[in-house]
């Protein structure tokens, strides 16, 4: 299962430096950041809110290294992480939300970007809810594995391509014009994500009526 390495390799590799430098210290956080980021980042929207920054980088870090072993995971030890992965989730995002709507949040264009933050952060949270009640619920491990698949795109998109946009894509926006493109990115970063999986999931429900049609027409 190749593809299930490049899914943990590209989430270890978004989510363990965040980690690992904003556990050192916000200096060396903000060092590393404006090694990677096209522009350099103020720390100054961090410090003054750095209780909901705080829990958006860890919770949704460990969100993303723990739904990329969900797919290799079963029995109790998948429902145990499960429940973690929404968790973390859950509430990394209501952090980032807070932060996004924070009034010292300045690199973000305005009410336009806080509104496409919010949105990335629903495009996450809605899917794993609802595919957590068609589990809970419904027993349902079908629909679950679907809407699973649909949160993990929109957090890994979040997570992986928005900073890969940040420094192929910023870079070429003119000053004037950086708004939105920041704005455009934040948006791309879940909704290409959203649509790859929504082709890979309606490829395998095809895969799965066509067994179904096929099984039915042998029992005639």
């Amino acid at each position: 299962m190749s593809w299930w390495w490049v899914v943990v390799t590209f989430a270890l590799a978004t989510a363990l430096p965040n980690l690992i430098v904003f556990s050192i210290s916000t200096e060396a956080a903000f060092r590393f950041l404006n090694l990677i980021y096209p522009n350099i980042q103020d720390p100054t929207p961090f410090l003054k809110n750095k209780t909901p920054i705080t829990v958006h980088i860890y919770l949704n870090a460990a969100a993303l290294i723990i739904g990329a072993f969900q797919f290799k995971s079963l029995g109790y030890n998948h429902k145990l992480f499960g429940y973690l992965y929404t968790v973390c989730l859950v509430v990394g995002s209501v952090g980032a939300v807070n932060y996004a709507f924070s009034r010292d949040f300045g690199t973000d264009g305005g009410f336009a970007a806080q509104f496409s933050f919010l949105w990335m952060a629903i495009a996450s949270v809605s899917p794993c809810l609802i595919g957590a009640y068609e589990i809970v619920i419904n027993k349902d491990i079908l629909s679950h594995r679907q809407w699973m698949i649909r949160s993990y795109a929109c957090l890994f998109g979040s997570g992986f391509l928005f900073r890969l946009f940040a420094n192929i894509y910023l870079p070429f926006a003119p000053s004037n014009d950086r708004y939105p493109a920041w704005i455009a990115m934040i948006w791309m970063s879940w909704v290409m994500p959203l649509m790859m999986v929504e082709v890979y999931i309606n490829s395998l429900n095809k895969q799965l009526y066509n067994q179904l049609y096929m099984q039915k027409t042998k029992n005639k």
